[in-house]
């Protein structure tokens, strides 16, 4: 992965992503390979083919921070806001490059999350930033829902994560996912 991220410092996105997707071939659980993907899906030089490419790794971090770039090419945007997955339709309804008329569509989604980051966005607003302690608690009733769990599984915050590994309503494959986490208490938490 070193050599992946030396030619993405140089300018060779498409040779970084190149040793970046073997290596994750190869480590498909290694951190530091997931933590290099996740740094080209967020660049803004990223080439598009490879922001759409990105948009569909197995890793949520990587698809999210690739859904989100500006640089994803309009067609993938409008590709992706049809998804059967609410993350990525509401990581489309955050991306700042999602058309008027897309953003207009996602205002109406089946998941209110989509709708009211649409709707911020329509309205000009930042996008809304629950309290963590809010989602901390939400993660920690024992009546939350494996979808609502799913969601707070991608929470920025660790101590939300870590609830939702916790929890025993959280889906396998998301804690698998969480198993890897970069923060030592998700992990921990799996363990309990």
């Amino acid at each position: 992965y070193l050599s992946g991220t030396e030619l993405l410092d140089k300018g060779d996105a498409c040779g970084a992503a190149r040793a970046l997707f073997k290596a994750a071939r190869l480590q498909p659980d290694d951190a530091k390979v997931q933590t290099a993907l996740q740094t080209i899906a967020s660049r803004a030089d990223a080439p598009p083919s490879l922001l759409e490419r990105l948009c569909e790794d197995s890793d949520l971090n990587v698809q999210s921070r690739a859904l989100r770039n500006p640089s994803l090419p309009p067609g993938a945007l409008d590709r992706f806001a049809n998804a059967s997955s609410w993350n990525t339709r509401l990581n489309i309804a955050l991306n700042p490059s999602t058309s008027t008329s897309l953003l207009q569509a996602l205002a109406h989604d089946e998941d209110p999350e989509v709708r009211e980051q649409a709707q911020r966005r329509l309205d000009g607003a930042p996008p809304a930033r629950r309290d963590p302690g809010a989602r901390q608690r939400e993660a920690r009733d024992p009546s939350a829902s494996p979808e609502a769990l799913s969601r707070l599984a991608l929470d920025e915050d660790a101590q939300t994560r870590a609830a939702v590994a916790a929890h025993f309503k959280t889906p396998e494959s998301v804690l698998a996912r969480l198993a890897h986490d970069e923060h030592w208490q998700v992990v921990e938490a799996i363990a309990r």
